[in-house]
């Protein structure tokens, strides 16, 4: 199984550390299983959509998931709307502050993820709560 955490930075040199702290943790509790790989993916909102999208499609992910900010909500959703098109069979969760107030919402609008990741503390501990479609 292939899990690409991506992450659409403000600029280049802003690295998104949630993704790196979410790959540590995952790679330690999922050392038991020798199926798993979690592939990271970062772009910036200056990159285009169909570029980030061919970057993703290339990974042929299993599960694929993002993180959202106000900075890159908006192509975060378009993203999700377009892969979805492609591969509907890959689900895609997403996690983060623009995402976790309004869950609901969020899930309603894109029927193409299972749920929502929320963590509610800024440690490396596991997600406290996932809400599901």
């Amino acid at each position: 199984m292939k899990i690409l955490l991506t992450a659409i930075n403000a600029k280049y040199i802003h690295s998104n550390l949630a993704v790196y702290s979410l790959r540590a943790y995952a790679e330690k509790y999922a050392a038991w299983s020798g199926d798993c790989e979690i592939a990271l993916a970062e772009y910036t909102i200056n990159h285009s959509i169909p570029y980030i999208l061919e970057g993703i499609y290339k990974a042929k992910p299993d599960v694929l998931c993002f993180s959202c900010y106000i900075w890159n909500m908006a192509y975060v959703e378009e993203l999700m709307e377009e892969y979805y098109k492609l591969c509907p069979e890959v689900p895609i969760w997403a996690g983060g502050p623009e995402v976790s107030y309004e869950v609901e919402t969020f899930l309603q609008r894109h029927p193409g993820a299972p749920g929502v990741v929320i963590v509610t503390s800024i440690t490396l501990a596991p997600p406290s709560y996932i809400a599901c479609a």
